[in-house]
């Protein structure tokens, strides 16, 4: 069960990982073009350094939003993070 805020960060990060893909595509161009490849040299690390620096930014992003979830879930379900009862009914109890 992901959140509405799940889906909506998975959103806007899928949107800023085209938006890096279309700015490393746009470095590379000139590149490319380049008949003794030296400007590969520095357009290939930067684009892999920003791809990287975004990846782990996203990755924290994206596990901090569930573990939110997961919180929620546990509340919901009157849950310890060990899987133990808090003693308190969820609403699937039969009591």
């Amino acid at each position: 069960m992901f959140s509405d805020e799940t889906r909506a960060l998975e959103k806007q990060l899928n949107a800023e990982a085209a938006a890096v893909g279309a700015a490393q595509a746009v470095m590379s161009m000139p590149a490319a073009w380049d008949p003794t490849g030296a400007a590969s040299l520095v357009t290939t690390p930067a684009g892999l350094a920003m791809r990287e620096a975004q990846r782990r930014q996203a990755d924290a992003r994206m596990d901090a939003q569930l573990a939110k979830d997961q919180a929620a879930f546990y509340r919901k379900y009157g849950l310890n993070p060990d899987g133990t009862t808090t003693g308190r009914k969820g609403p699937l109890s039969v009591d």
